[in-house]
């Protein structure tokens, strides 16, 4: 190791070549992770506890285009009941979720897409409850017969502050509700701009007495840990509300030569985790038992999607339209698995970072390690002299390369430390421009 510190011009053009391709790798998995980990973040943030939501796939005669179909709120105390043994489940909570426009008389701001939420104040076991903007608990059984909370998202969109009288233009009537106070989002406080009321309220605004169109679910465990039973949990609810016939007869469909051709060519065409997924699925269908397996998969909006796909492209017009039936009549509920969904894609939107900035990479790469051997064969070269005498008192050839492994990997360690250093400030760097960059488009 002498030699390090005796040529440190040397050392120094030695460690700044060989530091390069861990400097890039130390940017791109930075990069990678980081991106990866906002998403994750954002998802957890905005969902909070809920871990998948139950919706109707059965529209009534009094629903309109682009909202959850309604049930009644007896179909969900019976779901309730069925669930309550359900150890992988902590909490189930019915909403009635519709979209108004909304205008705040103060400021004269509009929100043409404002959320309206109904939630019954009594089961939110599961879900934890509400926190204003400056920290405190507020519970909706507070709210007065005119009043409403909304999130920090509507409150931003309004310009609103509490005591502000919000009109809401519900269908051909006019609704003015007081703001009582501003509400974090997240969670069943909602993703975009939300107004907050008790269930029986909502139901009597929108005419919808003793009704909900969607039934949020929260696994056991805090909002991370839960994601963790998501496909356990998506799995039983999807087999609890399937019609096992129907899915016999979507399997024997699927089964079909002309059919399953048409799949393995889908599933060529995808990457990733939704190949993964999609050939797991085909290999269900080829068993010769319903599985609770494949009956997951024919619930999984994804894998509906693709085969339609798959059935549309191979033009089998008959195929298509008897599975889009067998589709409509497999359950009246369909279960999305939103939050594991979302984290999946945080993970896959960071490997692919990951793997774009490492593939435009591996050029430099490879001069690194091309110059890595450069390096040892000058260095071989300038100490011809000095291996010489060492030979000459009983060095032998062996001796020679451990000498230069153990410099080698001296120059190694050093060289990755300051590249790992560097990478990471490099992937500050793109960050930060990221960041700027969108916060412009915003």
């Amino acid at each position: 190791l002498r030699p390090i510190p005796r040529r440190l011009g040397q050392t120094v053009l030695i460690i700044v070549g060989v530091m390069l391709s861990t400097l890039i790798i130390s940017a791109a998995f930075g990069t990678g992770d980081t991106i990866s980990y906002t998403i994750r973040n954002g998802a957890l943030t905005t969902l909070a506890e809920i871990d998948e939501i139950i919706v109707s796939l059965r529209a009534g005669a009094g629903d309109n285009f682009g909202i959850d179909p309604y049930i009644p709120y007896e179909r969900f105390e019976q779901l309730q009941a069925e669930l309550a043994g359900n150890e992988n489940i902590d909490g189930l909570v019915p909403h009635l979720a519709e979209t108004v426009p909304t205008v705040n008389l103060r400021t004269s701001l509009s929100e043409g897409r404002m959320r309206v939420v109904g939630i019954p104040p009594t089961l939110l076991q599961g879900f934890g409850g509400f926190k204003s903007t400056t920290g405190k608990e507020v519970r909706l059984e507070d709210l007065g017969p005119a009043e409403a909370y909304i999130n920090d998202k509507a409150a931003k969109e309004l310009d609103a502050i509490p005591g502000d009288e919000l009109q809401l233009f519900v269908g051909d009537d006019t609704v003015t509700l007081k703001v009582l106070d501003i509400v974090d989002h997240g969670g069943l406080a909602g993703r975009d701009p939300t107004l907050l009321l008790p269930l029986e309220r909502a139901q009597g605004m929108f005419g919808k007495p003793g009704q909900i169109n969607l039934i949020a679910v929260s696994n056991r465990g805090d909002r991370l840990a839960g994601a963790d039973l998501s496909e356990e949990v998506t799995e039983g609810l999807r087999v609890r509300f399937t019609d096992r016939e129907v899915a016999s007869k979507l399997k024997t469909l699927l089964a079909e030569e002309d059919v399953s051709k048409a799949l393995e060519e889908r599933e060529a065409t995808l990457t990733g985790k939704a190949q993964e997924e999609f050939s797991e699925f085909r290999a269900e269908v080829a068993q010769e038992e319903l599985s609770d397996d494949l009956i997951s998969f024919l619930g999984d909006r994804q894998i509906v999607e693709n085969i339609l796909s798959a059935l549309e492209k191979a033009e089998l017009k008959q195929r298509t339209a008897a599975a889009i039936s067998l589709f409509a009549d497999l359950g009246q509920f369909r279960v999305f698995d939103i939050k594991h969904d979302s984290l999946s894609l945080a993970d896959q939107a960071g490997s692919g970072t990951t793997a774009i900035f490492i593939s435009m990479a591996l050029p430099s790469i490879g001069v690194g390690v091309l110059l890595i051997f450069l390096v040892f064969v000058m260095l071989a070269a300038a100490r011809r002299s000095e291996m010489g005498m060492a030979r000459a008192v009983g060095a032998k050839r062996g001796h020679m390369v451990q000498m230069f492994l153990y410099e080698g990997t001296a120059y190694a360690l050093i060289a990755a430390a300051v590249g790992v250093v560097i990478g990471l400030g490099v992937s500050a760097l793109i960050l930060s421009i990221a960041k700027r960059i969108l916060s412009g488009l915003e």
